[in-house]
């Protein structure tokens, strides 16, 4: 085990690599600790399924990129054989930048609401692995419904009159919740529908 810093642990050959750059901890994948792993994850389920949860992280190339080496996430849930890859959750190496760049993956509904292990995987390609990876700034989130007008997690009155007040035509204002370019019945029955 490479060091543990708030459930995240790096797992594989020797050597630390949890690194702190001026009190900033990010972790480092090598052929030395290919895998990164947070055992307390709990990915909630979506509020709205058009919105799926996502993850985000800040990636980049530290070293030389091996030709065939991928970085992918991959989630288990508890009670799971095997971790799930996350669709559109692969990259290759050398397309990630020698600076820290923010990457989002939407999580599918199917591997939410639950406690799961998050994997993030440097993998070779079935060749050795070559590449040094610095992964920061893994953050989930849910967006709110998009009915929750005001972002406070609740669909009430305030919803609908800011939705009332931005009835008409609108370019892209929040209360279009069907996105067709006008506040109407369509988007006051989509805000009534999701009530509470």
């Amino acid at each position: 085990d490479g060091g543990t810093r708030a459930g995240w642990a790096l797992h594989g050959g020797s050597g630390a690599t949890l690194q702190s750059a001026s009190g900033n901890w990010f972790a480092r994948l090598s052929s030395a600790r290919p895998l990164l792993t947070h055992n307390r994850s709990y990915l909630p389920a979506p509020l709205d399924l058009a919105r799926p949860v996502q993850l985000s992280l800040s990636l980049r190339r530290s070293g030389t990129a091996g030709a065939d080496d991928l970085l992918r996430i991959e989630i288990q849930g508890s009670g799971d054989e095997v971790a799930t890859p996350v669709p559109g959750a692969v990259w290759s190496v050398a397309s990630i930048g020698t600076s820290f760049a923010p990457v989002h993956v939407s999580i599918p509904a199917g591997l939410c609401g639950r406690t799961s292990r998050l994997h993030i995987v440097l993998d070779g390609g079935g060749n050795g692995i070559a590449s040094t990876v610095d992964i920061d700034d893994i953050i989930v989130t849910v967006p709110p419904r998009a009915a929750d007008l005001n972002g406070d997690s609740r669909i009430d009155g305030t919803d609908l009159g800011m939705l009332l007040a931005a009835w008409g035509i609108c370019g892209s204002c929040a209360a279009d919740i069907n996105r067709d370019g006008q506040v109407n019945a369509v988007d006051l029955a989509a805000l009534l529908a999701s009530w509470g």
